[in-house]
């Protein structure tokens, strides 16, 4: 099958799976969407929960790309960290597939998919990973920080925040008036690579 149509097809889960659910959204549900025969779904995946799991793929991928921008958007940790879990947490409101991955949903969705879901948490980690590592690599952050491991600790508070804020009359307006910056700052502050100056010199080598 050429990348086209799968493109297609992956596009029209995404809407039926968000508008439906998994329960309700049939095979029959997506090729009626994508405009194109049951048979040629199956030229496409195996079966639906491999159509279910893709089609939460493509929306954890656009997720990243669009959070990709906050990575050169700050110099200060604290404030680029905050900013990406803000940038984040935004974008999630618009994919409710990558919700229902972050919060649990997904793995009670297909229980029988658990190492499939695990690798589609660990990618929708990726840019807060890639965030760590490059204030680990600046001299930021502490040396022996192992950045996929801070990051589950970040994408736990935002997890956190999503279970907290769901039941509010807008979520999403409940999750901007959170303070981040004044959480980030202190896990920042036990992670912050310890220097040999003074602290009233700190100021002039790195922002935090």
């Amino acid at each position: 099958m050429d990348d086209d149509k799968r493109e297609c097809i992956l596009k029209a889960a995404v809407r039926a799976f968000s508008r439906l659910g998994f329960r309700k959204t049939s095979i029959d549900e997506v090729a009626a969407e994508a405009g194109v025969g049951k048979g040629t779904i199956y030229l496409a995946v195996a079966s639906k929960d491999e159509l279910f799991l893709s089609a939460v793929e493509r929306e954890v991928r656009g997720f990243l790309v669009s959070g990709r921008n906050v990575l050169s958007a700050f110099d200060d940790a604290v404030e680029l960290l905050a900013g990406l879990v803000q940038a984040e947490l935004r974008e999630v409101h618009k994919r409710p597939l990558v919700r229902q991955l972050l919060v649990g949903q997904t793995l009670a969705t297909v229980p029988q998919s658990e190492v499939e879901v695990e690798r589609l948490q660990g990618l929708a980690r990726d840019n807060l990973s890639s965030a760590l590592a490059r204030l680990r690599d600046a001299a930021v952050l502490r040396e022996d920080l192992e950045p996929d491991l801070a990051a589950r600790l970040l994408q736990d508070l935002e997890i956190a925040a999503l279970v907290k804020t769901e039941r509010r009359k807008d979520p999403e307006e409940a999750l901007a008036r959170l303070d981040w910056r004044r959480s980030i700052s202190l896990m920042v502050r036990g992670l912050r690579r310890p220097l040999a100056i003074a602290p009233a010199t700190l100021s002039a080598h790195i922002r935090v």
